[in-house]
């Protein structure tokens, strides 16, 4: 994270930074994968946690992934983290919950930090609700496809129906409209535009709210 100010810089460049959260609404503005240690003070667990994840931290780095530390009781309610402490993998700001087993397993959360950066090229992340309502908040640029369960499979069983190509392999009409979504994904995170897509049952959830 050599772009950072002086001024907020730390101290020791070997250990997990701690950062705020306008440090780190930067450093998501600047780095497309961030790992995010989110724990809180007199927090024994978060403390070996930390020292543990420390030993990869250069690693991560050399990886592309930028990882830091935040102590916001408030922020990572936001992000409904009630559990300290808690590892967050941001990919162009959508975030990715590390839910793998014990945090102290640096290999395994290194392997996991690394396998989650590499398979997000051309893919559209999948958020709930509450997910997205905090990208809306958060993020100036964001396109979302909303598509309802129920309509997808009636469209793919008419769609079948209506088929009399053998070339049709029947696949799900909204999985197809993503697969070829995914193909400008790429393109549109160049020009800061993210892109999720939001599933929902229009029957039960006839309006959307945000």
């Amino acid at each position: 994270m050599d772009w950072l100010t002086d001024d907020d810089t730390l101290d020791d460049p070997d250990e997990i930074e701690e950062v705020n959260e306008r440090m780190l609404d930067k450093i998501l503005d600047r780095s497309a994968y961030v790992a995010v240690l989110f724990s809180k003070d007199k927090c024994s667990e978060c403390e070996k946690v930390l020292q543990k994840l420390e030993s990869i931290d250069h690693l991560a780095e050399e990886a592309g992934i930028d990882f830091v530390r935040v102590k916001d009781l408030r922020l990572a309610k936001e992000y409904n983290i009630v559990s300290f402490p808690a590892l967050v993998l941001f990919r162009r700001r959508i975030p990715l919950f590390y839910e793998e087993g014990s945090l102290k397993d640096a290999d395994k959360v290194l392997k996991w930090l690394i396998k989650h950066k590499d398979s997000h090229k051309d893919v559209i992340e999948l958020v709930d609700r509450h997910m997205l309502q905090v990208l809306l908040d958060d993020v100036d640029h964001i396109v979302v496809f909303f598509y309802d369960e129920h309509d997808c499979q009636e469209e793919t069983a008419k769609r079948r129906q209506k088929s009399k190509s053998n070339d049709d392999d029947g696949d799900d009409i909204c999985e197809l409209i993503l697969h070829e979504l995914e193909n400008i994904d790429d393109d549109t995170d160049q020009h800061g535009i993210h892109f999720v897509s939001f599933s929902f049952d229009f029957e039960l959830d006839p309006f959307i709210l945000f």
